[in-house]
């Protein structure tokens, strides 16, 4: 017992001389609390991000709708009404596509789909591709949300054939 007793003595002072606390239960116990909250909070925000997100996607994706709508209307008008699209080929048994390739509507001013002109500038809209063969005409038109080529650019689509 004297040489404990010494030893005792001896190491005091030292890392081996501490007092044995339960405090540190608590401070356990605030970081497991904290660690929830958190968890829980970056899960709302996440819900919340990609809500937005998709809300921003809506709203092109109903541009991208509309102009292609608009374009398939369009080119109806020109090959039922005024017939100057594509005027029928004389073989009716090959695939025959439009002189040039496709149609393209272009928006003239920035913005709103409101004016439409034929050519090939770089505020694209809606393109549109019309196929005749054997007595049916097939009009498909795809629009796009935006006149820049993005990767955030969407693309709606109709088709007829009649």
């Amino acid at each position: 017992m004297a040489r404990r007793r010494s030893l005792f003595h001896a190491c005091r002072g030292t890392i081996f001389n501490f007092q044995i606390r339960k405090s540190g239960i608590t401070l356990l116990l605030v970081i497991l609390v904290l660690a929830a909250l958190m968890t829980i909070s970056l899960g709302i925000f996440n819900i919340i991000f990609t809500e937005l997100q998709i809300s921003g996607e809506l709203s092109r994706s109903f541009r991208a709708l509309y102009a292609s709508d608009q374009g398939l209307e369009y080119a109806l008008y020109r090959d039922l009404v005024l017939g100057d699209i594509c005027p029928m080929n004389s073989s009716p048994d090959a695939e025959t596509p439009c002189p040039g390739g496709a149609l393209s509507i272009y928006l003239d001013t920035p913005g709103f789909i409101n004016c439409f002109t034929f050519g090939y500038l770089d505020s694209r809209i809606a393109d549109i591709t019309v196929i005749k063969f054997g007595g049916q005409s097939k009009i498909k038109s795809v629009g796009h949300s935006d006149c820049t080529s993005s990767f955030r650019t969407v693309k709606r689509a109709f088709q007829i054939i009649y």
